[in-house]
């Protein structure tokens, strides 16, 4: 049994997915639907961080977050906050802590160095020239992406 076979015996209201390999793209379900993709978010918007980093506008190693913090830190989950506080719950490199506030926090950073919106900066920057045409930051830089599985799956193909 392929894994799409195997979600598609889900117990829910809807599932589609995609399963990319050498041979191409294989389907299952409306892989236009929209969902909100949570924490799938992450990957995406760091993604964007780092077109700011690549074009020069931010740095990783800069301080960011709390106190001996960097935008590295936030990005890796070592910054010492907490999920949903931007108060240093662990020292840095202390130990991971899974951290959508570090995200949000990141996000703004690049939002002021860039001097504009960072879904608007997510959006021109990649978004838009990967053709992610059903895909948008709703909220939350850490779990407000709200996106389709072809999008996902041009995302996917361009990581990969």
């Amino acid at each position: 049994m392929s894994a799409l076979e195997k979600i598609s015996q889900w117990p829910v209201d809807n599932v589609s997915g995609a399963l990319i390999s050498p041979g191409g793209v294989e389907t299952l379900g409306e892989t236009a639907r929209e969902y909100d993709i949570k924490s799938v978010t992450k990957p995406v918007v760091a993604m964007g961080i780092m077109l700011a980093v690549e074009e020069g506008a931010v740095e990783l190693d800069q301080p960011a977050g709390p106190e001996g913090s960097t935008l590295r830190h936030l990005l890796s989950h070592a910054s010492g906050v907490d999920f949903d506080s931007r108060e240093a719950k662990r020292p840095v490199e202390d130990r991971r802590i899974y951290s959508s506030a570090g995200y949000e926090w990141a996000a703004e950073i690049v939002a002021d160095a860039a001097g504009m919106a960072f879904e608007d900066y997510l959006h021109e920057g990649l978004l838009k020239p990967l053709g992610m045409n059903s895909t948008r930051l709703e909220g939350s830089a850490g779990h407000g992406l709200i996106s389709s599985v072809d999008d996902l799956v041009k995302f996917a193909s361009e990581v990969l």
